[in-house]
């Protein structure tokens, strides 16, 4: 693909062009590959591979690539290289947190009833209301509204890990994906929930 070819390609694809974005993650994925290779431990190799971080970053780049703003040569391919190398990070951070048994900032409350106050204080907004059954109502109404609007596979993880507690086995079975896809496609979803619900004065 030329400089010329790539540039057209990348306006179609900001566009709106779906073949355009498949064209350029064609062109780029043995290149976004080997930038990939031996970054993941040891540790990680049997929950977590370079496939899944590929396939969590297309998702990513046909989600986000409306907003992509190209600057200087291979803006794209930088991007892409940063979204991949940031779930990655992401994934390991997950199971990192998760062998030290402290369950990757897991929500509180996914025990007593409170799951999804819990969850809106980690997105970093409030319930304020002064009745607890008032707040969980308010809190549940918020997040419900909010996660309608995520790509189900992500709003599976923010339901079945955060809300219903489940352990990272099942949920990673239940979706068919690897544990450190789980983790990747959770912190998506965190970001895209807060943009959502705006800052805590919005709550």
């Amino acid at each position: 693909m030329s400089l010329i070819d790539e540039a057209d390609t990348v306006q179609r694809a900001i566009s709106g062009d779906h073949e355009a974005v498949a064209n350029l993650l064609e062109h780029y994925a043995p290149l976004l590959r080997r930038r990939l290779a031996g970054r993941i431990d040891t540790r990680w190799q049997g929950i977590l591979s370079d496939d899944d971080v590929l396939q969590e970053t297309y998702i990513d780049v046909f989600l986000g690539i409306s907003d992509f703003v190209p600057k200087g040569e291979h803006a794209f391919l930088r991007w892409i290289t940063t979204l991949a190398r940031n779930n990655l990070l992401d994934a390991v951070k997950g199971l990192q947190t998760l062998k030290k048994g402290r369950g990757h900032h897991r929500v509180l409350g996914a025990v007593d009833g409170d799951s999804s106050i819990d969850l809106l204080n980690m997105l970093g907004g409030t319930v304020t209301s002064p009745s607890l059954d008032a707040a969980r109502r308010e809190a549940n109404r918020m997040l419900k509204a909010a996660i309608s609007k995520l790509p189900e596979a992500d709003a599976a993880v923010v339901r079945q890990y955060d809300l219903e507690g489940r352990p990272i086995a099942e949920v990673a079975d239940s979706l068919g994906c690897s544990q450190g896809a789980v983790f990747m496609r959770r912190s998506r979803a965190h970001q895209r929930l807060r943009e959502i619900l705006g800052s805590s004065s919005h709550y």
